[in-house]
């Protein structure tokens, strides 16, 4: 099975797109959706939010951005309101 050159999902046999360029470059396309977004918008596919490509470096870059966690911190037992002392 061929995968989808804009997206990445794979193309079952008999259905999709075959784009041949002049160079001899071939895409192969699953729907005309990408076709449309690769050839006539010229988008890329890292910017765009629902393919592979773009899914794929947004999990690469998640755990750089997130901090390192801290330290649990101890449990503070809680004093009864009888025994704190009022100044007044």
């Amino acid at each position: 099975m061929a995968r989808c050159s804009f997206c990445g999902n794979t193309i079952p046999i008999g259905t999709g797109t075959l784009f041949v360029k002049n160079d001899g470059r071939m895409f192969n396309f699953c729907s005309r959706k990408c076709l449309q977004y690769l050839q006539k918008l010229k988008r890329t596919p890292r910017h765009t939010t629902w393919t592979r490509t773009a899914r794929k470096e947004k999990a690469e870059a998640a755990p750089a951005a997130k901090p390192a966690k801290a330290a649990p911190k101890a449990a503070v037992k809680a004093t009864p309101k009888a025994a704190v002392k009022v100044k007044k």
